[in-house]
């Protein structure tokens, strides 16, 4: 797609600048002698400082371009707002916005009902106008590149990473000495280099050394912090699917490259449980290829086993703030008593399960804290824990993560035919290394892009190093696909309570009636047979 950027050098027109505004969008004076670009944005947990920069570095660098005929420049208007795509779907033909950042999106649904623009050029051009070499596909995971191309086209691209994994308080892990050495006992300091576990990886020197690696070593390590007078996790009372959606980064996790089964109805899956016995013991099927016709077998995947099991080691365990149970405590109460308790309680509080976009929702507790020294952020030691291995036997195995929220980055297939060009060279530009570099700065996490971060890494703040490290040695998996049976059962596979049950949509609340993670994994496969099966893919 070849850009045709117009240096305008005319003067303009005498009337136009003498009356260069007109009436307010929102607030905002609407400035006649430059082309306006509207955007619609969900403000939640990365909130707009990045969107914001982006278009003040945009608007900067188009200030002499001509969009549109005798408009010189551009002016950026954002509409910020909580709403999903079921709200602003309908609404888009007479909608004034025209590019999206938006989460939860059924985006195969979403082209079948032909409100996406076409962006295939945009995607696979080369970003040599930014100065690189490559295009944004290449930026793409596999299973993404296959997920957002329908029928060879591209019609969006992913915005924020937002997994639900666990962070972590790496100063009080020194404080208490929480860190593992090498027989996996909780004794030492991260400087205690040499003498630590070698983590998740497998690996020593690095960034996970001194970490859990299985399910047995961080509930070893809980009731160590228990011992200790620290109150190992905190999640929301209020919120309690944060816990399901982190049973969700577990299963893939434990399932790797079959993750995706459940959701494409298409592969083999390897450990698909036949017999379980009440104490977990597990016999297993031969390995099971999974189509449309036998698609129910997939939630009998020893996965959701092993994740409701953490779960129930968990809760049984009393791993856990008492505000995690306290149905009056939401996100950003949990965020506060997470950050505040080693300087304002008797019990220190160790890990947060969360998206990981929390930090940017808790600004508010980080501002109140401000009396306190070393509190920011910047200068907390705060980083996302790898995902511990269910068995040993996956230990060193690499980490698979899968996006919680879907979301998406598009252009409205309503605009008009003289802004496509600045639509879709914004929407570039927001993709291009820079633009990667300044989200990760200004949010604290990364865009769902396969990115090198090394320029800026040294500059980042301890969370933002600890979700680079993480995420930039992980398989990314797509928690959905064009599958029709997965079109008609959208909500049922993917959705908060994707797994849960008739009974409990939350796996947590059937650990808290004290039913086991056996009895509630048997349950939970029984959803579906041979015979209600039929009704799913009729």
């Amino acid at each position: 797609m070849k850009k045709i950027l117009t240096k305008v050098m005319a003067v303009l027109c005498a009337a136009t600048a003498c009356m260069p505004f007109a009436a307010c969008s929102d607030g905002v004076k609407i400035d006649k002698t430059k082309t306006q670009l509207y955007v619609s944005l969900f403000n939640g947990g990365v909130g707009r400082n990045w969107l914001d920069a982006h278009i003040e570095r945009f608007q900067e660098d188009y200030a002499d371009v001509e969009f549109t005929p005798g408009k010189k420049g551009v002016q950026i208007i954002v509409s910020p707002h909580k709403k999903g795509m079921t709200e602003i779907g309908p609404k888009m033909a007479k909608a004034k916005e025209e590019v999206y950042f938006l989460e939860k999106i059924n985006y195969h649904d979403e082209i079948a009902q032909g409100r996406f623009l076409d962006i295939t050029d945009m995607v696979t051009e080369k970003l040599t106008e930014f100065g690189e070499d490559g295009t944004i596909e290449d930026k793409l995971y596999p299973s993404q590149q296959e997920y957002y191309k329908v029928n060879g086209r591209y019609y969006g691209l992913p915005h924020a990473q937002s997994p639900t994994l666990i962070t972590y308080d790496a100063d009080l892990f020194d404080l208490k000495s929480l860190y593992l050495d090498k027989s996996g006992r909780p004794n030492k300091k991260s400087t205690d280099k040499g003498e630590l576990s070698l983590g998740v990886d497998g690996v020593e020197g690095t960034y996970d050394d001194g970490l859990p690696a299985t399910y047995e070593e961080f509930f070893n390590l809980c009731a160590t912090m228990k011992k200790r007078g620290v109150d190992p996790i905190i999640w929301s009372g209020m919120y309690e699917w944060y816990t399901t959606r982190f049973a969700k980064q577990l299963r893939a996790d434990f399932d790797g490259e079959e993750a995706t089964v459940p959701y494409t109805f298409n592969g083999t899956m390897s450990h698909i449980v036949d017999t379980i016995d009440s104490n977990g013991n597990i016999t297993y099927k031969d390995p099971v290829t999974i189509t449309e016709q036998n698609g129910y077998e997939a939630l009998s995947s020893a996965s959701y086993y092993y994740a409701f099991k953490f779960l129930e080691e968990m809760y049984k365990g009393g791993y856990y703030s008492k505000h995690s149970i306290d149905g009056n405590v939401s996100h950003s109460a949990a965020h506060a008593y997470f950050l505040k308790s080693r300087f304002t309680s008797a019990t220190d509080i160790a890990m947060l399960i969360e998206g990981l976009y929390w930090v940017n929702e808790a600004s508010p507790a980080f501002k109140s804290m401000a009396s306190y020294q070393g509190s920011s952020l910047q200068e907390r030691n705060l980083r996302v824990m790898p995902l511990p291995k269910a068995t040993a036997e996956q230990v060193g195995e690499q980490t698979t993560i899968v996006d919680s929220l879907n979301q998406l980055a598009f252009i409205s297939a309503y605009i008009d035919e003289d802004k496509k060009e600045l639509a879709t060279t914004f929407l570039q530009y927001c993709t291009t290394q820079k633009s990667l570099e300044e989200f990760l700065v200004k949010t604290g996490l990364t865009r769902n892009f396969k990115v090198d971060y090394s320029n800026i890494y040294d500059d980042l703040c301890p969370y933002s190093q600890s979700v680079v490290d993480l995420l930039s040695s992980c398989n990314y998996i797509m928690p959905a696909s064009a599958s029709p049976i997965f079109q008609k059962n959208y909500d049922a596979f993917y959705a908060t309570y994707e797994l849960g049950t008739t009974a409990y949509s939350e796996p947590i609340n059937a650990i808290r009636a004290k039913i086991s993670a056996v009895d509630f994994f048997n349950q939970f496969r029984g959803k579906y047979n041979a015979d209600s099966w039929q009704t799913v893919i009729a």
